[in-house]
């Protein structure tokens, strides 16, 4: 009788130990993606020109004016990425660490209004989703700047995340910023493509980007041979005065 107990102790020990490490190896290889730390390098904003003229008295002057007007609905990040694999506990002890090449990564920018997302039930965003967010920023469908116009596009590659919810190419509403101050032709073969996701579960909306290494940004030019690993831009609200604290948004980052 005691040598069955002590048979029937060890196959619920060895039962326990393979179910820990079903955990360990699913946890570690289905890894959500994770906040981001953000270190601040500079922003910069635009300035019209004003032009006037000294026409004499007598006359009566045709003229054409255009006009470059700051759209405030709206803000841009662009920067590079670092990263690294770790195997570490709570409170943030590693017993191993694997260093990325940054040279030869990728995966994927997410940017929230909220600091919780659920990725495992991210999804497109819909028009249900996008009028809720637009909505929030007090935006119109019919504004030029809303979001729906911003991302009017479908073209774009699938986002295959590290955690259980995958984005099927050409299936949620897209865009692509700008490269050398001129835009792209918005489908799976631009750089710094853009998606509108959401998170079901919260409720949370999502802007997505494409990690690219070393691409030439919006600002390249003969003189400014800048690169970036992202470009990313995210919706305002532009009744908040100019150069006031807006709106609060969270970065994460999906590596690989």
């Amino acid at each position: 009788m005691r040598k069955i107990k002590q048979e029937l102790k060890l196959v619920f020990l060895i039962l326990g130990l393979v179910l820990y490490l079903t955990f360990i190896i699913i946890h570690f290889t289905s890894a959500d993606p994770v906040g981001a730390e953000v270190n601040y390098i500079s922003n910069s904003t635009y300035t019209s020109v004003i032009e006037s003229r000294s026409d004499p008295g007598g006359y009566i002057i045709t003229i054409n004016l255009a006009v470059t007007q700051q759209e405030p609905s709206w803000k841009g990040y662009v920067g590079n990425i670092t990263g690294m694999l770790v195997l570490r506990n709570s409170d943030g002890w590693s017993i191993y660490e694997w260093g990325m090449n940054s040279t030869s990564m990728s995966g994927f920018v997410f940017v929230s209004r909220n600091d919780s997302v659920d990725w495992t039930n991210v999804e497109c965003a819909n028009d249900t989703n996008i009028i809720s967010e637009q909505n929030f920023f007090g935006m119109s469908s019919s504004d030029p700047y809303s979001i729906n116009n911003t991302f009017n596009a479908s073209l774009h590659s699938a986002m295959d995340m590290s955690g259980p919810s995958n984005i099927a190419a050409n299936s949620c509403q897209s865009t692509a910023t700008y490269v050398n101050d001129t835009a792209q032709t918005v489908d799976s073969n631009a750089y710094f493509q853009e998606l509108t996701l959401y998170d079901r579960t919260d409720g949370n909306f999502i802007f997505a980007t494409f990690i690219e290494q070393d691409a030439w940004g919006f600002n390249n030019n003969a003189s400014l041979d800048n690169t970036y690993d992202f470009q990313i831009i995210v919706a305002e609200n532009r009744s908040i005065s100019f150069g006031t604290p807006g709106t609060t948004y969270y970065f994460y980052a999906d590596i690989s």
